[in-house]
């Protein structure tokens, strides 16, 4: 997952990927299969804020729309983000 979140990535940046394509919500979907000792969490955590916010960058809404309440029980799982973070600072507020 953290090549295919770095390729989706590139294709959201040079737009080859729509922010609002279902592959995402399937790839959000298959969060609840990883284990936080997987050795590539720390990818995974990366990948995900990365692709998160290169979405919200142009299309807010749609970042939130993704994080939805099983995905973002995932995220605080697999601290992809923190548990003081809510889903809106998470998507608005990037440094």
């Amino acid at each position: 997952m953290p090549v295919w979140l770095n390729v989706a990535l590139q294709g959201l940046r040079s737009k080859n990927i729509q922010a609002d394509s279902a592959i995402f919500k399937t790839a959000l979907s298959l969060l609840n299969q990883v284990s936080i000792e997987e050795a590539f969490v720390e990818s995974l955590q990366q990948g995900w804020r990365k692709v998160i916010g290169a979405i919200a960058i142009n299309n807010p809404e749609t970042a939130l729309n993704l994080l939805s309440d099983e995905v973002w029980a995932n995220f605080l799982r697999l601290n992809i983000v923190q548990e003081t973070d809510s889903p809106n600072d998470f998507v608005l507020y990037r440094p």
